[in-house]
């Protein structure tokens, strides 16, 4: 196995692996891995595996997120609210060793072919709730498809093409592609020691709000995590400045209190200026 995993590295000078199972193989097979494999180059690995964070500390870089991905549907099926989402991010950022972090998804290959696809699981909610996943703490996923709405199973066995036809101009690629980019230009939604996360006041379950800092870049998002508009008062004590709201462009100024009205499944993300 070592000699299969280093032959990739000095042949094709791949980046990473992404192990599936990974909790099925001991430990010690994947920490003496990485320690051969870190004498070629420095890599990057994804363990398929979200109940041995041991594997972390010295083998593997990241993990999926099952339980935020159970938790995120829950929201679109309207099981569970913006607290459950909360209380994940909390119980999350005790269990990841320094440097670590999770891959936060909504739907993979497991869940679009055994449990439907993204309108079916996150229906009218998909764009608040990938919102959240590429501003929270950790590394974003879209599953093949996703991207340009891809609406059905694709078969698991089968090849099963996808239509990208038309994706230049699609409205759902071009609203994952401002999701990447405002991921990529802002260093308050990077994984690192100096990104925090602080939640912010306000008195509704179905909303969530908070605030992601590193240096002087700083995020607000703000997600009305259900399907009937709301209108609350925020409290930004601390966070008060001159932004700009990310998918409008326009300027607002945000002081100490912010009464907001939100449609169903809205979602708004500040920059500051």
């Amino acid at each position: 196995m070592l000699d299969a995993l280093t032959y990739w590295v000095t042949e094709f000078d791949i980046d990473g692996y992404r192990c599936d199972y990974a909790g099925g193989v001991p430990r010690t097979f994947w920490e003496t891995a990485r320690t051969e494999l870190d004498q070629i180059k420095p890599l990057f690995w994804l363990a398929e595996d979200d109940s041995q964070f041991t594997l972390l500390e010295n083998a593997f870089e990241a993990n999926y997120a099952f339980a935020m991905m159970n938790t995120i549907n829950g929201v679109g099926l309207g099981s569970h609210d913006a607290e459950d989402i909360r209380a994940m991010l909390d119980l999350n950022e005790g269990r990841y060793p320094s440097g670590r972090f999770p891959l936060y998804y909504a739907t993979n290959h497991d869940v679009n072919a055994w449990e439907g696809s993204i309108p079916d699981l996150l229906g009218d909610g998909e764009f608040a709730l990938a919102t959240l996943v590429f501003t929270i703490p950790g590394m974003p996923l879209i599953y093949s498809g996703q991207e340009v709405g891809l609406d059905r199973e694709l078969r698991f066995f089968d090849k099963d093409e996808i239509d990208w036809t038309g994706w230049e101009t699609n409205a759902t690629f071009r609203f994952y592609q401002k999701l990447a980019a405002l991921k990529k230009q802002n260093p308050a939604l990077w994984h690192g020691l100096s990104a925090t996360l602080d939640f912010l006041g306000n008195d509704d379950p179905d909303v969530l709000v908070y605030v992601r800092t590193s240096g002087a870049s700083r995020v607000i998002v703000i997600l009305n995590l259900s399907d009937t508009s709301r209108f609350l008062e925020v409290s930004l004590g601390g966070a008060e400045g001159t932004y700009r709201d990310y998918f409008t462009d326009e300027t607002i100024t945000i002081g100490e209190t912010m009464s907001i009205r939100l449609e169903a499944w809205d979602y708004r993300v500040y920059i500051l200026s």
